[in-house]
């Protein structure tokens, strides 16, 4: 590679299933910003589907949107994507999640090296049945194309090659959190109890995930039910996608819970930096799936001390900051959330305190960012 070739932007391409605010997408926004700051890379994306847009105009990054609405229209989709990999010429093709990586390395260009992400635990027997298909074709067509598989926990890094996901060179990279904008905010909490009409001595827990049966809303709603039971002051507040009191499976679970007046419902939010800091507990209810949850971090990152169910690497990020309970167990869901709301404030707020170090000193997004350049560069260096 020539002088002038090896100072140029690294071009990477991005292959994701949707443009949801998921995990992924979320990650890889973060990323992008990041890595942007500088101009060693230029990216662009093409996404599987385009339902409920992720805004990735505002970096200057170009979406190109596959529009595949089945098997059938597979084959000339990917000979359309193949297409456009060659003519874009990326150093780097990166794909984020099963079925991304699937269509990452059937249109990467020969040379091109490719990264496979995994960015969850396994649970093929709870998939939907292209998502176990693409689960199980990966191992296949990654070693085909000597691609790089990069995990974001190391539970899912063992259980994969343990069905046969290449071990060789994988790596775990962490999620990474913009510690400058996920923080504590003095005046989030009045905001937050003014918009819900709630009177300052009100305590709040908070959940941010999609109604999906592996975020376990109904284990969550259960256990809260049996903490409000002793407790009038405790108020849960939900955000995430569908999660409106249009739903109404939602809604009919937080009926015969007895938790109306007492559960408030916000639907998708754009501003969970705002958000998060207003909560005086955090909590994870997740039954299977999770890896490394997003929202966890942020919630750890904002002060807001966390209960979190034992599922990928949540006990790892929260460590001695919160509480960990088993999954899909209601009584120790409750005990947990009554343990951190019975603790005086300054309590909490010390262990707030200590969430956001572990958060600052581990996972900021400066050095994970880093890592992923590092990692790029690296490929690109080898494939030259």
């Amino acid at each position: 590679m020539g002088s002038s070739e090896a100072n140029r932007p690294l071009k990477i391409l991005h292959v994701i299933t949707g443009l949801s605010r998921g995990g992924a997408e979320t990650m890889l926004h973060k990323l992008i910003t990041e890595l942007s700051k500088d101009g060693t890379s230029r990216h662009s994306i093409i996404a599987l589907s385009g339902k409920n847009a992720f805004d990735f105009a505002r970096l200057g990054v170009p979406v190109t949107l596959a529009n595949l609405t089945g098997s059938l229209s597979m084959p000339l989709a990917i000979q359309r994507l193949q297409r456009l990999a060659s003519a874009e010429r990326p150093d780097v093709v990166h794909g984020w999640m099963y079925h991304a990586n699937v269509v990452a390395c059937l249109i990467a260009p020969k040379a091109t090296p490719l990264i496979a992400g995994i960015r969850c635990t396994l649970a093929a027997k709870q998939e939907k049945i292209f998502t176990r298909a693409s689960i199980w074709l990966g191992p296949t067509l990654i070693k085909a194309r000597n691609g790089r598989v990069v995990y974001c926990s190391e539970q899912s890094r063992q259980q994969h090659e343990a069905v046969s996901y290449p071990a060789d060179d994988a790596l775990v990279i962490p999620n990474g959190f913009d510690c400058e904008r996920f923080k504590p905010e003095s005046e989030a909490r009045d905001r937050l109890l003014a918009e819900l009409g709630l009177d300052p001595e009100m305590r709040l827990v908070g959940h941010a995930a999609r109604y999906h049966v592996m975020k376990n809303h109904a284990s969550l709603i259960r256990a809260f039910a049996d903490v409000a039971s002793g407790d009038e002051r405790a108020h849960l507040i939900l955000a995430g996608r569908e999660i409106t009191p249009a739903n109404s499976g939602l809604s009919k679970l937080i009926e015969e819970a007895g938790l109306a007046g007492k559960v408030h419902l916000l639907g998708e939010r754009t501003d969970m930096y705002r958000l998060l800091p207003a909560l005086d507990v955090y909590v994870s209810s997740s039954a299977w799936g999770e890896a490394f949850p997003n929202v966890l971090g942020e919630a750890m990152a904002c002060g807001v001390p966390c209960v979190a169910t034992d599922v990928g690497e949540s006990a790892a990020i929260v460590a001695d900051t919160g509480r960990i309970v088993a999954p899909k167990d209601d009584a120790a869901l409750a005990q947990a959330l009554r343990e951190m709301l019975r603790l005086s404030p300054n309590e909490r707020t010390a262990l707030g305190n200590r969430a956001r170090e572990r958060i600052v000193q581990n996972f900021s997004l400066a050095h994970i960012a880093a890592t992923y350049a590092n990692l790029y560069r690296s490929l690109a260096r080898a494939a030259s």
